[in-house]
């Protein structure tokens, strides 16, 4: 999708990325992945840096500071739009020139191109979850607190005796035995789990 010429520091949008509509939508950490490519192939090594980036410190366990992707303006760098007329680019994250004042993408002589950016002003990113379920850590809480089959079982075995030498009254006696059976406490616990 980009095109890295270090000779000039010009990264362009690849012409055949253009849909028919002319409508080009990229994320920046797209960008600035490309560029990382470019350099670990070998290409792009004896150029100057493509960009800075500050953020993705952590601040707690899943709380990360927000990234900013500064185009190094100040090396010389910028993005050009295709040479396709009428091209619209939108981009997706936070790319801010080096150069305060400066652009980060210079539109074409002799193009027309809109160019739109969806910035955030969060400086925090938040990473709920690392596995592949999609629950929140209070999901998952409760999904390990539900009884396994074997906890059932565990529990069904279980007796209740009452000793020869037992206080109980015939009217306590007659209360115990009218209390739920294991089997139907059990059933109980997995019905008001699900």
């Amino acid at each position: 999708m980009f095109i890295f010429d270090g000779a000039n520091k010009i990264v362009t949008i690849d012409p055949s990325a253009v849909p028919v509509n002319k409508i080009v939508s990229f994320k920046v950490i797209d960008l600035y992945s490309a560029w990382k490519d470019w350099v670990v192939n070998g290409e792009g090594r004896q150029y100057p840096a493509l960009f800075d980036v500050t953020g993705g410190d952590a601040i707690t366990d899943v709380v990360n500071a927000g990234s900013y992707f500064f185009l190094r303006t100040d090396l010389g760098w910028a993005v050009t739009p295709p040479e396709v007329n009428g091209v619209t680019i939108i981009v997706e994250g936070n790319l801010f020139p080096r150069v305060v004042g400066a652009f980060a993408i210079i539109p074409r002589d002799g193009y027309t191109a809109t160019i739109m950016t969806q910035t955030s002003s969060l400086t925090q990113a938040v990473h709920l979850e690392t596995g592949t379920s999609g629950l929140t850590p209070e999901e998952s809480t409760k999904l390990d607190n539900i009884p396994t089959p074997q906890d059932i079982w565990d529990y069904v075995d279980r007796t209740l005796t009452a000793s020869s030498t037992s206080s109980l009254t015939t009217e306590q006696n007659n209360k115990l035995m009218g209390l739920p059976t294991a089997a139907q406490i059990a059933t109980e616990v997995l019905e008001s789990e699900i």
